[in-house]
């Protein structure tokens, strides 16, 4: 399923099928770029295994049936930074790959990939600042990594800072007036979840009020949030 964000820098991005997405800006809409990842060899051998058994195989099948059979995990997921500076796709292959806006405007290359991020599970959800990057995945794990650097990386269990016993299906992260933070969850579970951030096993509290699978979560203020649920 694709979805579109807009920049703070006035670019309009839409996610399309395998791991593309089309750019335009709308201060000139005769910039516009259509943004197809390539392949990085070394990033595909470190991060596949050389054989696969059966096993393995039916493993991965069944984990791929999971995935189809829920619309949620089929969404295109596209994100700015808050200044507008990069970009993040996330890809159906494991992959997320962030683009960074190029200063360069003798040419058609407004964005230029600059690295991708392997991670085990597919991603069900992104929220990030200028800084960081936080990736959900369908297993409930929360994973950190660091937007500052350049280097392709495979993400582990040491970058997990945080897990929950249901599918994440959105994740906010929160900034309050008084230098707090937190992060939002929500899961197929009905469950929305508040966080502190960084010490994020440290749980704030839950809300409990829907009966189904709460698909969005915002806030609206620092006192309130907005959720969108399957119970309508």
């Amino acid at each position: 399923m694709s979805e579109l964000t807009i920049s703070f820098t006035n670019w309009l991005a839409i996610s399309l099928r395998n791991d593309t997405a089309i750019v335009f800006n709308l201060n000139d809409t005769q910039q516009w770029q259509y943004l197809k990842p390539v392949a990085d060899d070394n990033q595909s051998k470190e991060s596949t295994p050389t054989t696969i058994n059966n096993k393995q195989q039916q493993q991965e099948k069944t984990e791929d049936d999971d995935d189809n059979n829920i619309n949620e995990l089929n969404r295109n997921l596209i994100k700015f930074t808050p200044d507008g500076q990069k970009l993040i796709i996330n890809g159906q292959n494991k992959q997320i790959y962030i683009y960074i806006l190029s200063n360069n405007d003798n040419t058609k290359i407004y964005w230029q990939l600059q690295r991708i991020i392997t991670i085990k599970k597919r991603a069900s959800a992104l929220d990030l600042t200028n800084e960081f990057l936080l990736i959900a995945d369908k297993t409930g794990d929360v994973y950190k990594t660091d937007l500052l650097i350049n280097q392709n990386v495979v993400l582990t269990s040491d970058d997990c800072i945080m897990g929950h016993l249901s599918m994440l299906l959105d994740i906010t992260f929160i900034s309050m007036n008084n230098n707090q933070r937190f992060i939002l969850t929500t899961d197929r579970d009905e469950k929305i979840r508040l966080s502190h951030y960084p010490n994020a096993y440290n749980i704030q509290g839950y809300c409990l009020g829907h009966t189904e699978f709460v698909l969005h979560v915002k806030l609206i203020d620092q006192n309130h949030i907005l959720s969108a649920s399957g119970d309508g």
